[in-house]
């Protein structure tokens, strides 16, 4: 049960180192380092076991001196910190001979260096991650991108930190010097945090500021407002008697222009009823003029006719007796026939007099006199 205790161990480490291998994001590289940590300390076997992964002491020593591809700065120096740990941690916590030690540290002594393995762990303490994990027991962000480090870990990372440092550098002047320069950094971060929270300060108390103002100045406008309102109100509702008023004036100007207009269009529609009477009246008379003259045409014709058909016998008759002029008897015969012949000439003569008389009346009255009947007159 332990070997398989052991064995399930070992390939879950594998498959850890094997993930944190490669370009990762540094949230997911530090994840993996801080268990790894965790994991080495105090735990030889482990250690070994860590070994003996394939290159891993090449890679860890070779990515310290490497910039991420990804991350911030800070992130970035946090992750390079956790790695000089872990190495830190191989060559103190190992469990191989001294001259495996030796070699280890002479490895990482070669290629990166105990001081330099000093500096990346200050670079953690003197993060700005290591400062709000290690002041928040909760974990804390805006975004879940921003967690880096955890509270219990940077507990953790306080309890080792000293005693790598003594480790890696045995003279007490430079342990000290590293805990006079830790309690700096730590100086120095919380005077800048509180330069930024008396900055933040002042821009919320500028922001407030101009907040009141235009508070201030939309509630005067608001006011103001309100005032014209009530002004306006007050206007409309005296304006309503005096609208009324103007209505019923209106009213009345319309009522006397209607008069004055039908005051002065009444004699010109008297006038024009007079004269329509007056054409109505005449064009009767017309009418009835136009009757009998066309009666009396008709009349005069017949007349005319019959007169000139006794003029004809008349004149056969004449003729007749004219022929008899020498027998005496029918003297007295013939002189009453030329006298019914003159008659007859006079009664023609007054008669054409009367169609002319009727024919310039017509033409006075504005009737077209048409040819026939001027040959009729000239007859």
């Amino acid at each position: 049960l332990r070997r398989t205790v052991e064995k399930f161990f070992f390939k879950l480490k594998q498959l850890i180192v094997k993930i944190s291998l490669g370009n990762r994001k540094p949230q997911v590289r530090a994840g993996l380092l801080m268990l790894l940590a965790v994991w080495l300390h105090n735990c030889p076997l482990a250690v070994t076991q860590f070994l003996q992964v394939e290159d891993i002491v090449q890679y860890m020593t070779t990515q310290i001196d490497e910039c991420g591809a990804e991350g911030s700065e800070g992130e970035n120096r946090v992750v390079h910190g956790l790695l000089a740990l872990v190495l830190a941690l191989c060559v103190l916590d190992g469990e191989a001979a001294d001259n495996d030690k030796n070699s280890l540290n002479a490895i990482v002594e070669r290629r990166v260096g105990n001081e330099k393995i000093v500096e990346l762990l200050d670079g953690i303490s003197n993060s700005e991650q290591y400062v709000h994990a290690a002041l928040q027991p909760q974990p804390k962000a805006k975004t879940s991108g921003d967690l880096i480090l955890d509270y219990q870990f940077t507990k953790f990372f306080k309890s080792l930190e000293g005693q790598i440092i003594k480790q890696l550098k045995p003279d007490n002047n430079s342990a000290n010097g590293a805990s006079d320069k830790v309690v700096l950094s730590f100086k120095e971060l919380v005077k800048r945090q509180d330069e930024t929270i008396v900055e933040r300060d002042q821009q919320l108390k500028k922001i407030t500021t101009e907040k009141e103002a235009e508070k201030e100045r939309f509630e005067a406008e608001i006011s103001a407002l309100k005032e014209k309102l009530t002004q306006l109100e007050q206007i409309q509702s005296s304006a309503v008697p005096w609208q009324a008023e103007v209505q019923r004036y209106m009213k009345w100007a319309e009522e006397w222009q209607q008069f004055e207009v039908g005051k002065h269009l009444n004699p010109a529609e008297a006038a024009v009823q007079q004269l329509t009477t007056q054409v109505k009246e005449l064009e009767d008379q017309l009418n009835v003029g136009w009757q009998a003259y066309e009666t009396l045409q008709q009349q005069s014709c017949s007349q005319l006719m019959q007169y000139c058909e006794k003029v004809q016998d008349l004149q056969k008759q004449l003729t007749a007796v004219s022929s008899e002029k020498a027998k005496g008897s029918e003297s007295d015969e013939l002189t009453t026939k030329n006298k019914e012949i003159e008659d007859l000439l006079v009664l023609l003569a007054d008669q054409d007099a009367k169609i002319s008389q009727y024919r310039r009346r017509l033409i006075q009255l504005g009737e077209t006199v048409t040819d026939d009947e001027e040959e009729q007159d000239g007859l």
